[in-house]
C-alpha cells in the first residue's frame, strides 16, 4: 500500500512539472521474476534575449520558453529485456496547447550477455545512431542547445537495430534499419513558393561504431565524474552512416497545384570524438551529407516559369562542431562551476555558411548534477557578402530527476 501511494504521489508531480536513460527514482519492484520500473524526466524553462536576424536586424525580442520539458518510465524485465518510453511535454508551454508527444516508445532484447562479448535488438521508436550528440539526452549537453546540424539529421524513427559489443563494451557496433521519409531538401526560395512533400519514403539504413578503450563514457558532455574518478582518463571515438530514397512531390504556390515530382538518394558519414580527464572535456565532431535528387517536370502541365535548378542536381551540407568544458579546480568550484565554449561551421550547396561561436557557465547546485543554471552567449555569422551578425543570450535551469 505504501508503495503504490509512493507511486500515484510521483505521477501526479511528474505529470504537473516534468534524467535521462539512467532513471533516478525507482517506484516498483518484484523479486521474482526480476522486474523493476524506474521514472526519470527535467524540465528547463529558459529566458532568452535575441538582437539581429535577416529579418529584423536592427529589432531585440524578449522571450520566456519551456524548450525541454520531458517525462520517462523505464522498465527491467530481468537479464533479457528492457522497455522505455518518453514523452516530450514542452508544447504545454507555448503559447497554444498541445498534447504531450511520444518521442521514444521501444523494447530492448538481450539473448546474450557476457563479460567479454553481448548482444542487443532494438524495436520501436529511438534515437538513430548518427551522431554522439543525437544520443546522449538533452539533460547532459554542456550548452543549452545541440548542434545547429543535428537539424540536418533523422533524430527519431521508427525501426529496429542489432547491437554488438566486445569487451565489456569498449568496442560498440550498432546497425538499424528505419521507415525513413527524412532527407528532402527545400527548394531554393522562389515566386510563387515551392515546397517538398514525401510521396513514397524508402527505409533509411544506418550503421555506428564506438570505441571506449579506456572506460565508459560519462553520459554528459562534460566531465560530471564524482571529482576522486576524474584523474582517469576516458576516450570515445566514433563513426557513423546512413543512407535513405524517396520519391516525392514539389506543390507549387502553396495549394494543391503540382510543379513536378521526382526522386532522391541521400548518403551521409559522421565522425566524433571525446575526450575528460581532471575535469576538462573535448567534444568533437565531423558531418557531411550528400542529396542526389532527380526532378521530373511534367510535360501535360508545364510551370509558368523555369526549374531554379537542373532536373538532375546535387545538394552537399558540411558542418563541423568543437566543443571545451573545463570545471575550475578551486575548493567547492570543482564540482559546482564548469565554463563551456563552442564553435560551429555549416554549409550547404545553394546556402550560405554559418558561423557560430557561443560561450558561457554551468553552475550545478548538488552533486549529483540534476539541478543546473546555464547562462550563455552565442553569436552566430552568416556569411552573405558583408556578415549579418546575430547575437543570443539564454539563461535556462534545468531540473530533473
Amino acid at each position: 500500500m505504501r508503495r503504490a501511494l509512493a507511486f500515484t504521489a510521483i505521477l501526479v508531480a511528474a505529470s504537473a512539472s516534468a534524467r535521462v536513460t539512467e532513471a533516478q527514482v525507482r517506484v516498483a519492484t518484484v523479486e521474482k521474476p526480476a522486474v523493476a520500473l524506474d521514472l526519470y524526466g527535467w524540465v528547463s524553462p529558459r529566458l532568452t534575449v535575441t538582437a539581429g536576424s535577416i529579418e529584423t536586424p536592427d529589432e531585440t525580442n524578449v522571450r520566456f520558453s519551456v524548450p525541454q520539458a520531458r517525462f520517462g518510465a523505464v522498465a527491467t524485465l530481468g537479464r533479457w529485456g528492457r522497455m522505455q518510453t518518453e514523452l516530450d511535454l514542452a508544447p504545454l508551454g507555448g503559447a497554444t496547447l498541445s498534447p504531450p508527444t511520444v518521442l521514444d516508445a521501444y523494447v530492448v532484447l538481450t539473448p546474450h550477455r557476457s563479460r567479454f562479448w553481448g548482444i542487443d535488438v532494438t524495436l520501436g521508436r529511438f534515437r538513430v545512431p548518427i551522431s554522439r550528440q543525437n544520443l546522449i539526452q538533452p539533460f547532459g549537453l554542456q550548452t543549452p542547445e545541440l548542434g545547429k546540424y543535428i537539424l540536418d539529421t533523422p533524430n527519431r524513427q521508427m525501426g529496429g537495430m542489432l547491437g554488438v559489443d566486445f569487451l565489456d563494451r569498449e568496442i560498440r557496433l550498432l546497425a538499424g534499419v528505419f521507415n525513413g521519409g527524412w532527407g528532402a531538401v527545400q527548394p531554393p526560395p522562389s515566386d510563387p513558393p515551392k515546397s517538398f512533400v514525401i510521396d513514397k519514403p524508402w527505409l533509411l539504413y544506418a550503421g555506428r561504431i564506438e570505441l571506449q578503450p579506456l572506460g565508459p563514457a560519462p553520459s554528459f558532455e562534460g566531465d560530471v565524474r564524482p571529482v576522486s574518478q576524474r584523474r582517469k582518463p576516458v576516450l570515445l571515438i566514433g563513426a557513423s552512416v546512413l543512407r535513405t530514397s524517396a520519391t516525392y512531390e514539389v506543390l507549387q504556390g502553396g495549394g494543391p497545384a503540382s510543379f513536378g515530382s521526382g526522386d532522391f538518394t541521400t548518403h551521409a558519414v559522421g565522425a566524433d570524438v571525446g575526450f575528460w580527464y581532471a575535469g576538462a572535456s573535448f567534444h568533437g565532431e565531423f558531418y557531411y551529407r550528400v542529396q542526389d535528387g532527380r526532378l521530373a517536370v511534367p510535360s501535360s502541365s508545364p510551370p509558368t516559369s523555369p526549374p531554379t535548378s537542373p532536373p538532375t542536381s546535387k545538394v552537399r551540407s558540411l558542418a563541423a562542431h568543437a566543443q571545451l568544458g573545463y570545471f575550475l579546480p578551486f575548493g567547492l568550484l570543482r564540482e559546482h562551476l564548469e565554463i563551456a565554449l563552442q564553435g560551429q561551421y555549416v554549409e550547404s550547396d545553394g546556402g550560405y555558411p554559418n558561423i557560430v561561436f557561443a560561450g558561457g557557465a554551468n553552475v550545478f547546485f548538488d552533486r549529483g548534477h540534476r539541478l543546473k543554471t546555464q547562462l550563455f552567449y552565442e553569436n552566430t555569422s552568416i556569411v552573405w557578402g558583408d556578415p549579418i551578425r546575430s547575437h543570443r543570450v539564454m539563461l535556462q535551469a534545468t531540473a530533473g530527476f
